[in-house]
């Protein structure tokens, strides 16, 4: 099996979609909680991209206006729109209702995507955001949040299998999710690991 683990080496989450969407979702929430960004003053957005990250901005139309969940998930226009207006990118985020928030759409609409000839991740990106008043901010992510170099703390990971848990076809209680979570990060203690999956 070799001696490398490359699970080790794994990017988890923090939000639910693409992955490829995350960089950007990061720089609109760092933009809103540093410089308090009312989405409603923003003129229009520009992404930074690399080559596999057009997947995410291509076609424009489709990718500023989503009609399925799926699609949303795959959008950074979309992405990016939800942390401005919301401040926020979770799994009630990707509904139809969601999906048909004028606000989060009106917002996506202003997203266009530029090429960025430094790109050298899939992963990392930039985001350019033009005010009314004729400013300009930007953020940029090199590796968002959530890769191992970045790793999701103890209590985010909780919560998240938390939330996630409770969405679960038979949903298990929150002091339930918690107590199997504290047991997952604990299993290289466990005498027995099988038993940890009893509790489920």
């Amino acid at each position: 099996l070799g001696t490398r683990s490359w699970g080790e080496r794994l990017s988890l989450k923090p939000w639910p979609a693409g992955r490829g969407t995350h960089a950007f979702t990061e720089a609109a929430r760092d933009l809103r909680a540093r410089h308090g960004v009312d989405w409603r003053r923003i003129e229009a957005i520009t992404v930074l991209v690399g080559p596999v990250q057009r997947m995410l901005v291509d076609p424009p139309l489709r990718k500023q206006a989503p009609q399925t969940v799926i699609d949303a998930k795959f959008s950074i226009p979309f992405a990016a729109a939800l942390a401005l207006v919301r401040g926020r990118v979770t799994l009630d985020d990707f509904t139809d209702e969601a999906l048909a928030d004028p606000q989060v759409r009106a917002l996506a609409g202003r997203v266009t995507a530029r090429d960025d000839p430094d790109s050298r991740t899939s992963a990392g990106g930039a985001l350019l955001v033009k005010l009314m008043d004729g400013s300009t901010l930007q953020a940029s992510v090199p590796m968002p949040l959530g890769c191992p170099d970045r790793p999701l703390s103890r209590e985010a990971l909780i919560a998240k299998f938390v939330d996630c848990a409770a969405r679960a076809a038979r949903p298990i209680t929150a002091s339930r999710a918690e107590q199997i979570a504290h047991r997952l990060l604990g299993i290289d203690a466990e005498p027995d690991s099988s038993r940890v999956f009893d509790l489920l």
